[in-house]
């Protein structure tokens, strides 16, 4: 099992956040209604924040960050890319760089 690095933790916290404010904007698109339109321009912002960072990762790190943080892609899909050990290593070069970047 693997042990998960400070930065994959946070990484991991960001992602779900992210998920969320997706969730509740497609929820508020569907019911065309909101209660707090200052949460919508919120998730609004941590969305766009997001997707813009992430086109300025490099191609493995984006595939990294999207199928293990945003699909969630379960069991070892990362198997059709990397080896096992190539994965770990560019993982947490990713996540490292996302957090860096989102301190910056």
């Amino acid at each position: 099992m693997e042990k998960k690095s400070r930065d994959s933790v946070l990484a991991q916290e960001v992602f779900l956040s992210y998920l969320d404010s997706k969730r509740r904007l497609a929820l508020a698109n569907i019911s065309k209604c909101s209660n707090n339109e200052n949460r919508l321009k919120n998730d609004e912002m941590i969305v766009r924040y997001i997707e813009e960072l992430l086109k300025h990762f490099d191609e493995d790190s984006y595939r990294i960050l999207y199928n293990e943080y945003i699909l969630r892609k379960p069991g070892k899909w990362y198997l059709e890319y990397y080896t096992k050990s190539t994965f770990y290593h560019l993982k947490n070069k990713a996540t490292s760089k996302l957090i860096r970047c989102l301190h910056e």
